[in-house]
């Protein structure tokens, strides 16, 4: 898992929100930048994974006043800002951060729940009492299922309500392997009533996804639900689990990304 960038976000943003009357930085001569070594090719994708978080996350932003707080640490200079107001600065932060969350879930919700509401009349459409849903594409005459305490060898693609695709593994050589108390609440619920051999599309609600959480890389936002097709194709297969193995993958744990 990517580790959490946006607190490091906020640190960087402390020190130019409230700045609106300080002075932009003095124009240079435009120069292509090099990205060659290692080094420079880390500083500018951190700086697009910063920009990024932020745009994703609808934060306004100054982009001036952003790289003057940026260059300021770097060169160590005296902050434009004292001590009081760079904690205004995160408290505003903080306060849009949330309202940001609040918005987003509410929406992710009521489109879920209107969604799951219209699928559930679908033909071969079944509703588990959690909210769950799930249409089998293909059975199984195996009886074998999983329980919470087994490893599962399954392919899978998961999706969004509007039909993009954010997670696959058809192209990997085999079926990862994964342990079925690691997956999201939803995921579990469905596997546990699977057949070995039989693939199935899960319908998840955001509360059973990663609920108020934001997927990893924020792909999928707060309470938003998730399409997931699963083929099970083993239980406690022999292989080991390994680093490369999509147990260790974030979309499917039920861990933060923040």
């Amino acid at each position: 898992m990517n580790k959490p960038l946006f607190p490091l976000a906020i640190c960087s943003l402390t020190l130019i929100i409230g700045c609106a009357t300080t002075q932009s930085p003095t124009p240079v001569a435009s120069k292509e930048p090099v990205l060659s070594t290692d080094m420079q090719k880390s500083s500018y994708a951190q700086g697009v994974q910063y920009a990024e978080l932020l745009q994703r996350n609808e934060i306004p932003v100054d982009g001036d006043l952003f790289l003057l707080g940026i260059n300021d640490v770097l060169n160590k200079k005296p902050m434009r800002l004292n001590p009081e107001q760079l904690q205004r600065g995160k408290d505003w932060l903080y306060v849009q951060q949330m309202l940001y969350m609040d918005r987003t879930s509410k929406k992710n919700i009521a489109d879920g729940d209107a969604f799951l509401k219209q699928n559930k009349n679908k033909a071969g459409v079944v509703s588990l009492p959690s909210g769950v849903q799930y249409k089998i594409i293909s059975g199984s005459k195996n009886k074998q299922k999983p329980t919470l305490k087994d490893t599962v060898a399954m392919n899978y693609k998961v999706r969004k309500l509007d039909g993009e695709v954010f997670f696959s593994t058809e192209k990997e050589p085999k079926a990862p392997i994964v342990k079925v108390s690691t997956v999201i609440p939803g995921w579990q619920k469905a596997l546990l009533k699977m057949p070995v051999g039989s693939k199935w599309e899960l319908y998840v609600p955001g509360p059973l996804a990663y609920g108020e959480n934001v997927a990893p890389e924020g792909k999928l936002k707060p309470n938003e639900l998730m399409v997931i097709e699963t083929e099970l194709v083993e239980i406690n297969p022999v292989q080991t689990i390994s680093s490369k193995d999509s147990a260790s993958k974030p979309i499917i744990t039920k861990t933060s990304s923040w």
